[in-house]
């Protein structure tokens, strides 16, 4: 089940575009949400990098060391999980000056099935578009263009591939690592 909470409140009248999946919450309350859901499960909080543990932290100063003991970088779990189980996979940057250890090339290699949506995706130029139209539009989404909407919904899909994803690299990778580790161990003796 994916929940999309929308933390930035110049945002919050584009909730109306899927009420079913997004939900305006203060970043304080979504992450006290989220840190209590995980502690009721007993479940981690993954991100795919530091980044992310630290705006949680900035936001939820107080749950800092919930935060951090229940926080999982998968990109780390995702560079062990190659080189470990795909040693002769090389991640190649595609341009001198594009990051060189991106989600969607790591989905490809876990075979993420919607890895398509990674595709001519460019979520900060959607995210820019909604939000001049929603300034010019004096806050009201239906007074944003149909290209804006349609930006929209663009970036809430690419958020919610980019999570699953995120989910998919981290739970295969963890599985496979865990795996590899015990038939490292084993002693066999004939």
């Amino acid at each position: 089940r994916v929940q999309q909470l929308i933390v930035d409140e110049r945002l919050a009248p584009a909730q109306v575009a899927r009420r079913d999946r997004t939900l305006h919450v203060p970043i304080a309350e979504a992450v006290g949400t989220l840190v209590a859901m995980a502690a009721a499960e007993d479940a981690q909080i993954a991100g795919w990098s530091f980044f992310d543990r630290d705006r949680l932290i900035d936001a939820r100063p107080d749950l800092a060391s919930e935060i951090n003991e229940r926080y999982v970088n998968a990109l780390l779990v995702a560079k062990r999980w190659r080189q470990k189980i795909y040693p002769t996979v090389k991640i190649e940057r595609g341009d001198p000056y594009a990051a060189k250890h991106t989600l969607d090339k790591y989905a490809i290699l876990a075979g993420y099935p919607a890895v398509g949506a990674f595709r001519r995706a460019t979520p900060a130029r959607w995210i820019r578009h909604i939000l001049d139209q929603l300034e010019s539009s004096g806050g009201r989404y239906r007074g944003t263009t149909k290209q804006a909407r349609r930006d929209w919904h663009r970036l809430l899909a690419y958020n919610r591939h980019d999570c699953l994803a995120l989910r998919h690299i981290a739970v295969k990778g963890s599985h496979e690592l865990a795996a590899w580790r015990a038939y490292d161990r084993t002693r066999f003796c004939v």
